[in-house]
């Protein structure tokens, strides 16, 4: 529930507040993708108790949700940076780029390795040497 509060909290302060433009709206569908999937792994870890799968997220529906935010937040956040990057900002590019690696590698609906977890680790990495550079 809290974390459906500050989606809404932060939609409220954009629709306020619409100067910000297309820049604005791409940092809201950050976070509505990533808060989003973080919202459905907490409701599944709550409501799924007697699946035995460490993964329940993936029985429930038979991962198809899993996979839908996998693909289309991936994809999503992918445009995010690709759009920062034709607008002019290599800074944002490259942070939005790194959260995408990151979302991406601890998205995938599959079995947790630490190959994944040096995947996300890069994609941070990525989006701080963006952030701090640029």
């Amino acid at each position: 529930m809290f974390i459906v509060g500050l989606v809404v909290i932060f939609t409220l302060l954009f629709v306020r507040d619409p100067s910000r433009g297309w820049q604005g709206a791409s940092v809201l569908v950050v976070l509505y993708v990533v808060l989003g999937y973080v919202a459905y792994f907490a409701a599944v870890r709550g409501y799924a108790l007697d699946v035995e799968d460490p993964r329940p997220h993936l029985s429930v529906g038979k991962g198809i949700p899993a996979w839908g935010f996998f693909l289309v937040g991936g994809v999503l956040l992918f445009l995010v940076a690709v759009a920062w990057g034709i607008w002019g900002s290599p800074r944002n590019a490259l942070l939005f780029g790194g959260i995408t690696l990151a979302y991406v590698s601890i998205a995938y609906p599959e079995k947790l390795s630490i190959r994944r977890a040096a995947l996300s680790g890069l994609g941070l990495a990525i989006g701080a040497v963006g952030a701090a550079f640029f």
